[in-house]
């Protein structure tokens, strides 16, 4: 993801020129996998656990660059780059308990928090200004240069408790679906332990997770002869608060996720062909994930941004005769026990 904006004259300086530009960048990548275990207590009743292992690695860049040329050939500009990047392991366990009965059926999932394993990252800054007059008294500051960088530091990343529930109803030839899950809050806490040696980093990578709950609708309706039409509604909130002291997330705003779709049968196979659409959008400003130094901070650049985020993605799936004879004989097997991998 890549955030970014170019701005003319940011600066009030008649009779001169300047220009800006802000550039924010990050790649988040998070991978899960597990085993589950079920157990069969009744012909309506089950459970389930699984245990996961989790990985999620980051990057993040922040540019900030700025020059001014003032009517009296007066000149100032300075350059702010910021990066991080860290890998981190965890272990969290879900816990679910399904109910059915008729038509209707009814399903509960707790996870736990997570439990940190290892991780490392690494974090660096380079900073430099000529020609800023930060106090006003009409004589520019001494040239700032500073950089520095922390390799191979500890990294960490937590998640809390999690509540979903799900229910289905079937009537007629309509089913009917809805989902909820409440994710608890998370305390700030350093992701990037950064050593503060000489007061020369003048911050961490931090990182904040506010309660959030996100709910979800879908429909499924038989026309009869394997011609199914479906469609669902879900939120996608996002637990970023939003502070600017908390600088591990830079995306803030909600998305909003509409699917619809059909699927249908030819010559002895199926075909599911559906499209989905994710909006959203939020206003947020264009800060540093590890602080540069205070001087360059304020000066007529760091305006917010206004971030609109849209979405296309179409789904095609099939299924042929054989696969869906051996699907069909896999669900008339009974079992009391149940193990799989999961990922």
């Amino acid at each position: 993801m890549r955030l970014g904006e170019r701005l003319e004259d940011p600066f009030e300086m008649p009779g001169g020129s300047s220009a800006a530009e802000q550039y924010v960048d990050q790649q988040v990548t998070e991978g899960w996998g597990g085993l589950t275990l079920a157990y069969e207590l009744s012909e309506t009743l089950g459970v389930g656990a699984s245990l996961y292992g989790v990985y999620r690695g980051q990057f993040s860049r922040n540019e900030l660059s700025f020059q001014a040329l003032s009517a009296e050939e007066g000149a100032l500009s300075g350059l702010s780059i910021t990066d991080c990047s860290y890998s981190h392991f965890r272990t969290l366990a879900k816990l679910g308990v399904a109910w059915q009965r008729g038509n209707v059926h009814l399903g509960l999932s707790v996870t736990t928090p997570s439990l940190a394993l290892f991780g490392r990252g690494d974090a660096g800054y380079t900073a430099s200004q000529v020609g800023v007059d930060a106090d006003g008294n009409g004589i520019p500051d001494p040239p700032v240069l500073v950089s520095d960088a922390a390799e191979d530091v500890d990294a960490y990343y937590r998640s809390s408790w999690a509540i979903g529930g799900g229910f289905a109803w079937k009537r007629g030839d309509t089913r009917w679906q809805a989902s909820a899950e409440w994710f608890a809050p998370v305390d700030r806490f350093t992701v990037i332990d950064v050593p503060v040696e000489g007061g020369r980093f003048q911050g961490n990578l931090t990182q904040e997770l506010r309660g959030v709950l996100n709910v979800g609708l879908g429909v499924e309706h038989d026309l009869g002869d394997e011609l199914v039409l479906y469609g669902a509604a879900l939120t996608d909130y996002s637990a970023a608060p939003g502070d600017p002291r908390v600088n591990a997330t830079v995306t803030t705003w909600d998305l909003y996720h509409l699917t619809s779709g059909v699927r249908f049968a030819v010559a002895g196979s199926r075909f599911t062909l559906g499209a989905t659409v994710t909006f959203g959008g939020d206003r947020r400003p264009s800060t540093s994930l590890v602080s540069p130094p205070e001087k360059l901070v304020g000066r007529g650049v760091d305006t917010e941004l206004d971030v609109k985020y849209r979405r296309v993605v179409v789904l095609l799936g099939f299924l042929f005769g054989q696969g869906r004879q051996f699907l069909g004989r896999l669900s008339r097997t009974k079992a009391g026990h149940w193990g799989r991998l999961s990922c």
